[in-house]
């Protein structure tokens, strides 16, 4: 069974949390980072403690990337809060802020967004799905108690903005994070490996088709406030919960998500895009598994301009998708391909 989804933590605590929500759990013994392998509903998973930081970090995509080959990364574990977030709710990433990259010129510092980046998009649908329809539910899956003895479905999961940094950031108003602050108004939450994981990233994605999506548990609240800061004692309080809730949310996704079309081809169930069995062309309908639309059901697409038949226009889709394109073998030179974007952005060729 191929694995689907590596997950990467980057302390123990966050690490042990994540290993509690995984089923059919064994050692993985190919790994030189403590590994568990395991499954959460039809997915299999890896889960690997990386270490601090973004080097650690961006050293530990590589090596899952290279050693397991999944589909998707999952960074998963706690984070500071900002902007209204209280300890113990969980953030998902809608983009992710490098705040270490810029220049000192004239006493500040001016951030540069050349390493900022986006999450998978397939991912963050179906986690905002989670958090639109689920509330009060996902959170019966965390195991254990909030420190402040509230009911965990006090605890919420927002979708928000993230930096991410080499800094432990305790005191918001350090000239640093003032400059910062100034680009980035609207910071839900801080972090510390979210570049490094960004940068591992960027280079496999050259190689082949892998996403990343990021789901932090608020373990602290730096403050404004001197006399109430205490970074470090609620981090020690809170994080244990905090990865539990983050793990908890992380359990309700991969359950919620199907199997990955390309798994379950490669395990031998039908083609999306093959012929039809003989009882659908006998009954005039497509099958649960024939997941082409008709002509009628797809929207028209036109050639880009100075393409020459299906072949050149696959070759300009191909960074969209480079392993869901799937193209009609009958089509001649000069065709306008029927096209359909379907379930998670993959694109199908429509029937006659």
């Amino acid at each position: 069974m191929q694995t689907t989804f590596a997950i990467l933590t980057p302390l123990p605590v966050e690490y042990a949390a994540v290993c509690a929500i995984l089923q059919n759990r064994s050692d993985a013994p190919e790994s030189t980072l403590p590994s568990t392998a395991g499954t959460i509903g039809v997915h299999r998973v890896v889960c690997v403690l990386t270490g601090k930081g973004e080097s650690n970090t961006a050293a530990a995509v590589q090596f899952v990337s290279q050693t397991w080959k999944p589909r998707w990364i999952l960074l998963v574990g706690i984070a500071g809060g900002l902007a209204g977030l209280q300890t113990g709710d969980v953030i998902v990433s809608s983009y992710v802020y490098y705040l270490d990259f810029g220049k000192l010129i004239d006493g500040k510092y001016i951030r540069r967004p050349e390493y900022d980046f986006q999450p998978d998009r397939s991912l963050l649908a179906h986690a905002e799905l989670i958090i639109e329809t689920a509330d009060g539910i996902w959170q019966d899956r965390i195991r254990v108690d909030r420190p402040d003895k509230k009911a965990r479905v006090r605890t919420h999961a927002v979708v928000g903005y993230i930096g991410s940094g080499d800094k432990v950031i305790d005191d918001p108003d350090h000239p640093f994070f003032e400059c910062v602050r100034a680009t980035i108004p609207e910071l839900h939450a801080v972090e510390m490996e979210a570049s490094g994981a960004g940068a591992g990233l960027r280079l496999e994605q050259s190689r082949r088709a892998i996403g990343l999506l990021m789901i932090r548990g608020i373990s602290d609240v730096p403050t404004s406030k001197p006399e109430r800061r205490r970074g470090s004692d609620q981090r020690r309080l809170w994080k244990k919960y905090s990865s539990a809730a983050a793990s908890a949310f992380v359990e309700a996704l991969l359950l919620h998500l199907p199997a990955d079309p390309l798994e379950v081809r490669q395990q031998g169930t039908p083609d999306p895009v093959g012929d039809k069995p003989d009882r659908d062309r006998a009954a005039g309908g497509p099958s649960g598994n024939d997941l082409r639309p008709t002509k009628a059901q797809a929207g028209s697409l036109e050639e880009p301009q100075g393409a020459i038949g299906t072949e050149q226009y696959a070759r300009v889709l191909l960074p969209l998708q480079a392993e869901r394109l799937f193209i009609a073998t009958d089509r001649k030179p000069g065709d306008s391909p029927e096209l359909y974007c379907g379930h998670s952005g993959l694109l199908y060729i429509a029937e006659e």
